[in-house]
């Protein structure tokens, strides 16, 4: 499975950035299924996820919930993912609100992914990002909004 997502290419026509087309992406079930296996460590087959409905029309980027029909099982944890322009100390207290809301609805603290479609961000260049040992994400802290916070930037 591995070999699979390292040799992954998203077609061009799939360009993230337009809020419809971000969601048209990431409801994909095969990325769906790729962002599953990536985050959540234990063993949790991706399908038992599927989007779920939000009613964020307020956001700048584009927001996409992933949850498990099996709410009983705490293995089985939310996985918010967030497509931004640029992260920034602005961007990273939206999606916070969003996480307490998905936290308040499922008594959870979700995993969260943040997809920059800028190739950096100023706050990774200060040093205010943890590296961790992944290939190409990079985690932050997330103590008391979500279970586990991770930064994807074009340029990892």
């Amino acid at each position: 499975m591995t070999e699979g997502l390292e040799r992954f290419k998203l077609p061009l026509k799939w360009k993230p950035g337009a809020d419809l087309m971000s969601k048209m992406l990431l409801s994909d079930p095969e990325i769906m299924r790729i962002i599953i296996h990536s985050l959540i460590v234990v063993d949790v087959s991706p399908d038992s996820y599927s989007v779920a409905l939000t009613e964020w029309a307020d956001t700048k980027g584009a927001h996409t919930l992933y949850a498990s029909q099996n709410m009983s099982n705490e293995k089985f944890i939310p996985v918010l993912v967030v497509i931004q322009e640029d992260v920034n100390q602005t961007t990273i207290l939206e999606i916070i609100e969003r996480s307490t809301l998905v936290c308040e609805n499922f008594r959870i603290l979700p995993t969260v992914l943040v997809i920059s479609i800028k190739s950096s961000s100023k706050l990774k260049n200060d040093g205010e990002f943890n590296v961790i040992d992944h290939p190409f994400l990079t985690q932050c802290e997330s103590k008391f909004w979500a279970s586990k916070y991770y930064l994807f930037f074009a340029d990892n």
